[in-house]
């Protein structure tokens, strides 16, 4: 079960930084994904962890080693890359026991899941957490999908631009994101500018364009500060009332049902549109 350290790594392709000084610590035994748009350094990074690239700067420790001479077959990596065959799911399974049938106990996959569909994603995503847990292994698994990843990984790292935005558990990527990036790219959220009224011993009051006043948790911010407030549609709450403190009016534009819960888009009188469910 080795342990993972990049430190400072680095690798530009001509004058693109594909991956910028990277610094990442991934423990032993742990399902580990990195998520990112698309062109946002994953794969780089990952082909950077099993030697099929070298980095221009930065070093790479497997297991407190450092591997910068070390080839792709002594590093004890186990690659699975994504398929393009649709076959329910047995090439899949076919190249992790390749993979598992040489002795490594690093498992690198990259996008192994993006080719196949709905369910079987569903059930393999599953199938790959049991595997390294069940044989004590670890795993850095790379996908654009971050349901994917908040719903197998131990931890997660959020890429954008080749930097890590965020590291941290699902939940407090979801909940206590720290980058207007993250609290875009995981999950939904309704983004409100506003202004600091009132920072008070619990929570802040601010005030959204059109006048309204919200409250917001307490945050390193003071009276006048411009803010960006970010409210998941879950935790909006469409009902007929008079607007007060923490309470917007709107006027419900559509109605739809993508599954499990109802999602409503609601016009507010400021112009903005936000999303409940």
């Amino acid at each position: 079960m080795p342990e993972i350290k990049l430190v400072d790594l680095t690798k530009r392709f001509g004058r693109i930084v594909a991956v910028g000084h990277v610094n990442l610590h991934i423990r032993d035994g742990e399902y580990f994904s990195i998520v990112g748009p698309s062109g946002c350094g994953k794969t780089t990074t990952l082909r950077l962890i099993a030697g099929l690239l070298e980095p221009d700067e930065g070093q790479i420790y497997i297991g407190g080693k450092l591997v910068a001479d070390v080839p792709p077959e002594e590093r004890g990596v186990g690659f699975v890359f994504q398929t393009l065959a649709l076959s329910g799911g047995m090439a899949q399974r076919i190249a992790l026991a390749r993979a598992l049938a040489t002795g490594v106990s690093l498992f690198l996959l990259d996008e192994p899941l993006a080719s196949l569909d709905a369910r079987l994603r569903l059930e393999l995503r599953h199938e790959l957490r049991r595997f390294v847990k069940d044989l004590g292994l670890t795993a850095i698994h790379v996908t654009h999908d971050q349901e994917e990843a908040l719903s197998i990984s131990d931890r997660v790292a959020v890429m954008r631009m080749g930097k890590i935005e965020q590291v941290g558990a699902p939940e407090e990527l979801y909940y206590s994101p720290k980058t207007l990036f993250v609290a875009g790219f995981i999950g939904e959220n309704n983004f409100l500018e506003c202004s600091v009224l009132e920072v008070r011993e619990e929570h802040m009051v601010v005030e959204a364009r059109g006048g309204y006043r919200l409250i917001g948790p307490k945050a390193r911010f003071g009276r006048g500060d411009e803010v960006v407030l970010a409210i998941r549609p879950e935790f909006v709450v469409v009902a007929a009332m008079r607007a007060g403190v923490g309470e917007i009016s709107g006027e419900v534009e559509s109605i739809s049902f993508p599954g499990r819960d109802a999602k409503l888009r609601v016009r507010l009188e400021s112009g903005e549109a936000i999303s409940a469910r």
